[in-house]
């Protein structure tokens, strides 16, 4: 490897870690970087954070340039989609095949977590801290059905669902949505999705505290341009279940129907320190799909511009051959 090679991957580094620290949404955004140090940025950005993050990129040493072909999508508003549903309670035939190991773990894990985080913290939260976080060590240790007891206290869902209509058409839609590298692109927690060698998905998030979280799903329904679904593993830290219905409104219009079920690490425990950390699921679930129907829609025009372009450049040709 040359000096200048070798040069040109520390910037791209550079540049990847800067985009990290700048976007909330780093992986809806893609750049090149071209041999003169001119950088070229694509994707979608949030706009107000679009500003900073462009002047952090131009001050950084190396960069000789900026330009871009980002799309900005504007802050989530505070009224919410009206086809928006959310509930939070304990749903027994969700849980009930999962088994109680991956819980135990995950509760004592956020048990010391929580500890350690009251023992850092000022009195005003210690205290509290240091209380879910014993609950969660209790969890994690006793043999007692706790579920029996306190029910969704203990061990409740989130359950999501929400309709979303996209400028695209419905076999792009599924296209989308069936790879499941595109979701690291607008979940907001999710850092990658990758398929192991069992043909199982591994999800990686990164949770409070930098604190990464790894589990395990299997593809339990797929219907080419109309449905793909997914759900955690027997044992695994998280439990999830998700789907994505596609019906087709016209040659380029769809409707995604998505629905999301999710029990937090630890139960209520673990969902009062997402909270208490700033995390709003709910908030999230909708912001991300509002980005990803930008992002579904960004590749269908690439695509239209494309099939276009192919048209012409064939209508040239054929052209050129009967005036031949």
């Amino acid at each position: 490897m040359t000096l200048e090679t070798e040069a040109h991957k520390a910037l791209e580094k550079k540049i990847e870690a800067e985009l990290k620290r700048m976007a909330s949404r780093p992986n809806a955004l893609e750049f090149r970087l071209a041999a003169n140090g001119c950088v070229t940025l694509g994707g979608i950005c949030i706009e107000s954070e679009w500003v900073d993050l462009i002047a952090a990129v131009r001050r950084i040493e190396g960069v000789t340039s900026v330009e871009h072909v980002v799309d900005l999508m504007q802050d989530i508003p505070e009224v919410a989609s009206h086809s928006f549903q959310s509930t939070f309670k304990y749903q027994q035939d969700f849980l009930a095949s999962e088994g109680g190991a991956g819980y135990r773990w995950s509760a004592g894990l956020l048990g010391l977590f929580l500890i350690f985080r009251g023992y850092k913290s000022e009195r005003k939260w210690g205290g509290a801290f240091m209380t879910l976080g014993l609950l969660g060590l209790f969890r994690a240790v006793s043999r007692v059905d706790l579920t029996q007891w306190l029910g969704g206290m203990v061990l409740p869902v989130l359950d999501l669902n929400q309709e979303v209509e996209v400028g695209a058409a419905a076999e792009e839609v599924f296209d989308f949505w069936g790879d499941f590298s595109n979701y690291s692109k607008f979940m907001s927690y999710i850092e990658r999705v990758q398929v192991t060698d069992q043909g199982l998905l591994r999800w990686s998030s990164i949770g409070p505290g930098g604190l990464e979280l790894n589990w395990d799903t299997e593809l339990t329904r797929l219907v080419p341009g109309q449905e793909v679904a997914w759900k955690s593993v027997p044992g695994s830290l998280i439990v999830t279940e998700g789907a994505v219905k596609i019906t087709t409104l016209g040659p380029t219009r769809s409707k995604a129907h998505i629905t999301l079920r999710y029990a937090p690490p630890a139960g209520a425990l673990g969902y009062a320190a997402l909270r208490r950390f700033g995390v709003d699921l709910s908030s999230r679930f909708q912001e991300d799909l509002r980005l990803m129907r930008m992002l579904v829609e960004r590749q269908s025009r690439t695509l239209r511009r494309m099939r276009s372009a192919d048209f012409e450049l064939e209508f040239e040709q054929e052209d050129r051959k009967r005036q031949a």
